[in-house]
């Protein structure tokens, strides 16, 4: 699976500090600091990664967010949002006639360059941008890397 990391904003991948390195290991958290929380699991074989966006001390004044880093904060959960949507098989959540669900069912799933298309709509809303060739596997028994990926917003070359 994936180790538990708390990563300061600035790093987009997991902040895993070498305990070698005094600076990096002295690193404290302060009020307002946005953080990612990412906690990885195994079940028979099967690796999960669950992740959240947290500001250091919410609900404080001094922790509120406006401006950019307000819009980067939207941008991520809209974005996120829209991506666990398009990830559902498609007809799954169907409702409505036998038909409905049916016509629902054999909805082709959106293609790679559909799904990077939709997430920058989201992310140029809030004057943001996608990060490049951010990769998203499909996790395979024994294997978080498998053979299915999706690549949003490849870089050129």
């Amino acid at each position: 699976a994936h180790p538990t990391t708390v990563s300061p904003s600035s790093f987009v991948t997991p902040y895993t500090p070498l305990s070698t390195d005094a600076e990096e290991a002295a690193t404290k958290l302060k009020t307002s600091d946005v953080i990612k929380i990412q906690l990885g699991a195994q079940i028979d074989g099967f690796g999960a990664i669950v992740c959240d966006t947290v500001i250091v001390g919410a609900g404080e004044p001094s922790a509120e967010k406006e401006g950019r880093e307000a819009d980067l904060i939207l941008a991520t959960y809209w974005a996120n949002e829209l991506l666990l949507r398009l990830m559902v098989p498609s007809g799954l959540l169907a409702s409505g006639s036998d038909e409905e669900k049916k016509t629902a069912s054999s909805t082709k799933a959106p293609s790679q360059t559909k799904i990077s298309s939709l997430l920058e709509k989201v992310a140029k809303s809030y004057g943001c941008n996608v990060v490049e060739s951010t990769t998203s596997w499909l996790f395979e028994r024994n294997e978080i890397e498998g053979k299915k990926k999706i690549v949003l917003s490849p870089a050129e070359g």
